[in-house]
């Protein structure tokens, strides 16, 4: 790095250089190493994020401050009771039923389960599993969502109640994560008013515009779930399209939402020319956005922002500025470390990253680990399973380029021929234990 270590901040009105619009100043890099590239969030983004945060909590009232994560629920039926909330399919919900069955199910759940309590809630994408979920929250639970792409081993896991230590006021939505192990695990949830600030700073940048917000990404992962509620905060309809056919999806999106949110593979199928003709916003995450992609929606219309974040941190940039509170630092090799108001300490989310002009932009990974269309999959996972089925001998998992979802794997075993194995038995064998991202594509025996 030439000249030494630098700070980027990102607002360009301080500091005592400018370069590519982005003012520049010596940093030591204390906290992750020395000799770092450091990215914040400007002077203002503090500020207004607070003054976000109260223009919230006033529009969200009393009542439904007790109601933590599902507060938007509570707000929505405030606003516009008779407003259709949420849509799947055939069924649409108004703000008001939602409240009431939200309501109705949380104070059932509070009579079954002591506040603490940490509940696996599975989610299909439809409304019920929704409702559920924040019930829970409301009935003072700490929720585990449990989505059908895990593998059923790693859902049993999860299904049954732990009780936990005893406490007031609403749960915690606990996403799994795979983080450094590869083996999901629940979130610790934390919030405070850092936390609440950087979630007021994301609110302010990508408030939905009018008009309905198709919600890709399913409702058990973060982006998904922040998508649903983000909708029901705004007051707008939230079409529930995660799990549905591609011609389903395909035809929501003619039916031209003002927003869209997914993952990059999700948004990748749905692209065609014309497609984007009337979406007013589209919202892409977990995964790196193809730029190409990018400009055919812009091109169509469309104000496209790309999000930045982990499941522990959360969102910690938007088109790779840093919202209120979070930093990355971006090593002399390209490895990116982050901190959030949502996790403790820095985070190694094992991603590479580059700056250009003054904005982050991920390259890909350093951990071995590798993008299945926003999910993170390790080979040596789908190896070690393999390898433990009796009879197989040797085994070599490889990664293939994906159009759409980034990679795929595909598996070759040497197996024992006295041990009866084909193809269809490994896989019976292997798939309790893998989630579909880590299923190989294709096995070859030999």
């Amino acid at each position: 790095m030439v000249g030494g270590p630098r700070r980027l901040r990102g607002d360009t009105r301080t500091g005592p250089r400018r370069a590519g619009g982005t003012a520049l100043a010596a940093s030591a890099g204390r906290g992750a190493g020395g000799g770092v590239t450091t990215l914040r969030p400007g002077p203002s983004a503090t500020p207004r994020a607070a003054a976000h945060l109260v223009r919230l909590l006033l529009a969200t009232g009393p009542a439904a401050l007790g109601w933590g994560a599902a507060a938007p629920v509570a707000v929505a039926a405030r606003r516009d009771r008779d407003a259709v909330a949420l849509i799947r399919g055939a069924e649409r919900l108004t703000a008001g039923a939602l409240a009431e069955r939200v309501r109705e199910r949380a104070a059932e759940l509070a009579v079954q389960h002591s506040p603490g309590t940490r509940l696996g809630v599975e989610l299909d994408g439809g409304i019920p599993g929704l409702v559920e979920l924040l019930a829970a929250v409301v009935a003072g639970c700490d929720v585990v969502p449990l989505g059908p792409r895990l593998a059923p081993e790693e859902r049993a896991a999860h299904a049954d109640p732990v009780v936990g230590a005893p406490r007031r006021g609403p749960g915690r939505v606990r996403t799994l994560s795979s983080g450094t192990t590869g083996v999901p695990r629940p979130g610790a949830g934390r919030l405070g008013i850092r936390r609440l600030l950087q979630l007021a700073d994301l609110d302010r940048r990508i408030a939905p515009p009018d008009g309905a917000l198709l919600v890709l990404a399913p409702p058990d992962h973060g982006h998904g779930l922040s998508a649903v509620l983000a909708g029901l905060a705004h007051g707008r309809p939230v079409v529930l399209g995660s799990g549905l056919p591609l011609e389903e999806q395909r035809a929501l999106l003619a039916e031209t939402p003002a927003t869209v949110t997914g993952v990059p593979a999700q948004l990748a199928r749905l692209d065609a020319p014309g497609a984007w003709r009337g979406v007013r916003l589209v919202v892409s995450g977990s995964s790196r956005l193809d730029a190409g992609l990018a400009e055919r929606m812009r091109a169509e219309g469309a104000r496209v922002l790309d999000a930045y974040g982990t499941t522990e941190a959360g969102t910690v940039a938007l088109d790779g500025r840093p919202l209120a509170g979070c930093r990355i630092r971006l090593a002399a090799d390209g490895a990116i470390v982050l901190r959030s108001p949502g996790a403790r300490g820095w985070r190694h989310p094992g991603d590479r990253g580059e700056l250009v002009e003054g904005r982050l932009r991920v390259l890909g990974r350093t951990d071995g680990r590798l993008d299945h269309g926003g999910e993170l999959v390790d080979p040596a996972r789908t190896a070690a399973v393999l390898r433990a089925i009796p009879g197989v001998r040797r085994v070599r998992v490889e990664a293939e380029p994906h159009e759409l979802l980034g990679h795929v794997l595909t598996a070759e075993l040497h197996v024992d021929p006295s041990a009866g194995l084909d193809a269809d038995r490994i896989r019976s064998l292997a798939e309790p234990r893998l989630d579909a991202a880590h299923r190989p594509r294709r096995l070859t025996l030999r």
